[in-house]
């Protein structure tokens, strides 16, 4: 299936292991076509562009500058991030995953 974002085509096809998500992608195009060289890349959920944990220090930097005004929205995103962080990383631990995707909101 495909959509269009701001004029460009947008595949949307289920999250593949080893590739940065759909809903990323969109996010990006959405952004003006800005693309960040630092989505997760699932199962592992690294960095595509440090490989670190995701999200990594630069992402939270960008992650923070994109939802300036909408710092609720940002929760709400990270936190939809984790509950697909936590299906694929079972046996992770539960607090460490929430301090690495929500912590450091505050």
């Amino acid at each position: 299936m495909d959509q269009v974002v701001q004029g460009l085509p947008l595949w949307i096809r289920p999250a593949v292991p080893g590739k940065t998500s759909p809903p990323d992608q969109a996010r990006a195009l959405a952004r003006g076509g800005e693309v960040t060289a630092h989505d997760p890349v699932m199962p592992r959920w690294h960095c595509s562009g440090c490989q670190r944990p995701w999200p990594c220090p630069i992402r939270r930097q960008e992650l923070r500058a994109e939802y300036d005004q909408a710092p609720l929205s940002l929760a709400l995103y990270l936190a939809s991030r984790l509950v697909s962080a936590t299906q694929d990383m079972a046996s992770a631990s539960p607090t460490a995953l929430h301090r690495r995707f929500l912590g450091w909101l505050r």
